[in-house]
């Protein structure tokens, strides 16, 4: 065999050596790590089992649940404490959950006498849970029970004898919350209505409030057009008439050329802009004022889909221009 044959072999050997170690440690590292969580799920279950003799039910659960995480696999002696645990503390799904854990894990491996003892305590407990026919507008709002997240829309549920609080949230919709107490056995309806947020306070829409606004603004500004009114008037006067009779109150002025003065224009076109934005504005107003008798004191009814409830100025700006071309 030639000298690099030799190598080459070595060097196969040595790296399945190196593989063989490594997997070896791996190994044992896994090993010693489930040994550990072993023990961790051992000593947790022990101190629930102490717990539970001690009546405190609480503690109890907190250790046997630390156990069920820890342990690699359903150890029905475990389940069956934390059944006991949360049944005692009036934890009924919580309590459901771990019997029916038990009887799938213990399986007919369990002795008839204990498996039937479980299977009365889920049947006890089942038929203690409380049934709410949940209603909640709008549809698609987002509805939690106790912090946990349920389904949207309207639907049944069962829950724990008890006090229970209902959050229901939408966008564009003021939240709710509502506390129900809940008895066992028993079937109670719970309907939430979210309120638009878009709705004004105490009833009152804001339509006409806006058009109120929009009105006064639009008749406001027929004062700048007064004061400009004056002022060209004013120019037209100081540059062609005579000054005003005192007496009389009269004033003479030289003739106007083709097309008139351009003082005099302006002032006349501020005239007409002065009594249309007042005219306009006093309608608006009015409107307003009609409009707000008519709804005060009515609650605009939530929808399944929220509307926001605006005033479009467009439309009445846009009449305005046309009006005053018009009259231009």
């Amino acid at each position: 065999m030639q000298s690099r044959d030799v190598f080459a072999l070595v060097r196969i050997a040595v790296a399945a050596a190196v593989l063989l170690g490594s997997v070896t440690r791996s190994t044992v590292a896994e090993a010693q790590s489930a040994g550990d969580r072993d023990e961790q799920a051992r000593q947790h279950f022990e101190r629930g089992v102490a717990l539970i003799e001690q009546s405190r039910w609480a503690d109890a659960v907190m250790e046997l649940q630390a156990a069920r995480s820890a342990a690699p696999s359903s150890v029905p002696a475990l389940l069956f404490n934390l059944g006991l645990a949360h049944r005692a503390l009036g934890h009924n799904q919580a309590a459901i959950e771990a019997f029916r854990a038990y009887l799938q894990s213990a399986g007919q491996g369990a002795v008839a006498s204990r498996r039937a003892e479980v299977e009365r305590y889920v049947n006890d407990l089942q038929a203690a849970l409380a049934t709410v026919l949940l209603d909640v507008t709008p549809r698609a709002a987002i509805i939690m029970v106790d912090g946990a997240s349920l389904a949207p829309g309207t639907q049944t549920v069962e829950l724990d004898p008890g006090r229970h609080v209902f959050t229901v949230s939408a966008p564009r919709f003021r939240s709710q919350q509502q506390s129900v107490q809940l008895a066992g056995g028993g079937r109670q309806n719970v309907r939430i209505a979210l309120e638009n947020a878009d709705v004004v306070v105490q009833g009152v829409h804001p339509g006409p409030i806006v058009l109120l606004a929009g009105g006064g603004v639009v008749a406001a500004s027929s004062i700048a057009f007064i004061v400009l009114r004056g002022g060209a008037f004013a120019a037209f006067e100081a540059a062609n008439c005579e000054p005003r009779n005192a007496m009389t109150g009269e004033i003479h002025c030289q003739p106007q050329p083709p097309g008139g003065d351009g003082n005099y224009n302006t002032g006349s076109t501020m005239t007409v802009l002065a009594d249309v934005t007042l005219g306009v504005g006093g309608a608006m107003v009015a409107g307003g004022v009609v409009w707000l008798a008519l709804t005060a004191g009515r609650r605009a009814e939530p929808a399944a889909a929220p509307m926001r409830t605006t005033f479009n100025v467009a439309p009445v700006a846009g009449g305005a221009v046309a009006l005053i071309g018009g009259v231009l």
